[in-house]
């Protein structure tokens, strides 16, 4: 079976390319999809173009057939490429997934697609999921009708269930906006990994007022004048600062991946973890 991560979405939500964007162990949120992939599938594939994240030797590549067409333009591309005569699908930002949950979609393959359901019946998003190829037809069809939702899309078939115990939902969970961002950090399971992260984005922030100036110019006394003259730099200064300065560390994790995740929003801030930099006013 092959394995499937779709990243071809422009992370309208995150306001940053979230495929891309470093959790608190150092590696992109797409590397842990990955991973996960890789230990139940003889094969791994990422779907779409990916902007964030430079796919690694050894995966596969597919561009999208329908680019921003969402992940059932992107179902499109997969199932008609001819790889596999099934696939488990993840959405590129789910760092969460299991081995073990992954290998309950596997288990059985057949030709109908499968998803999980809570023991209390609780259906849960179409991702992952387990994807015959024989809807390949049938998705190409919807499209063509104008049809973007996966949900709806399935309506029209039936599909099998796989038993997911509430205590485990949790591993699905998906990472869209800011605030889902700062909730996966703070639930990192490696606290001393949650705490590293804090010091380095402080390190970084320290750094950036010691830039030359023609890349961080120094704030002038003044802070009112600095940020009418600057007001991307004033304002990502104030975001993030104040967010990764005060109160416990295991408290600032959160408030500071958010503040991050919400700067690169608005555009005044680059990149994802250690490594980000101011962007220009």
């Amino acid at each position: 079976m092959t394995g499937a991560v779709l990243a071809g979405g422009e992370s309208r939500r995150m306001g940053a390319l979230k495929e891309g964007l470093r959790l608190p162990d150092g590696r992109p949120m797409l590397a842990h999809v990955l991973d996960a992939l890789k230990s139940v599938c003889d094969r791994v594939a990422v779907v779409g173009a990916c902007r964030g994240f430079a796919v690694p030797d050894g995966i596969i590549h597919i561009p999208d057939l329908r680019p921003g067409e969402g992940p059932l333009a992107g179902l499109e591309a997969l199932l008609s490429s001819g790889l596999d005569d099934a696939y488990l699908v993840a959405g590129c930002d789910q760092p969460f997934l299991t081995p073990d949950a992954l290998a309950q979609l596997a288990a059985g393959r057949g030709d109908m697609p499968r998803f999980f359901r809570s023991e209390d019946g609780t259906g849960h998003d179409p991702f992952p999921g387990y994807f015959p190829a024989t809807l390949a037809v049938d998705v190409t069809a919807a499209l063509d009708r104008g049809e973007r939702s996966v949900r709806r899309f399935l309506r029209s078939f039936p599909v099998a269930w796989a038993a997911l115990p509430v205590a485990d939902a949790a591993t699905l969970r998906g990472c869209n906006t800011p605030d889902d961002f700062a909730e996966a950090v703070r639930h990192w399971p490696n606290r001393n990994a949650v705490r590293q992260y804090v010091r380095d984005d402080q390190m970084q922030y320290e750094r950036s007022n010691t830039m030359e100036k023609h890349e961080m110019p120094e704030p002038p006394k003044k802070h009112t004048r600095f940020v009418k003259r600057y007001p991307k730099l004033g304002e990502a200064w104030d975001l993030i600062g104040a967010a990764g300065r005060e109160g416990p560390l295991d408290e600032r994790a959160a408030r500071l991946s958010g503040a991050v995740a919400g700067a690169q929003m608005s555009g005044i801030w680059q990149g994802g973890g250690p490594s980000s930099r101011f962007a220009p006013a």
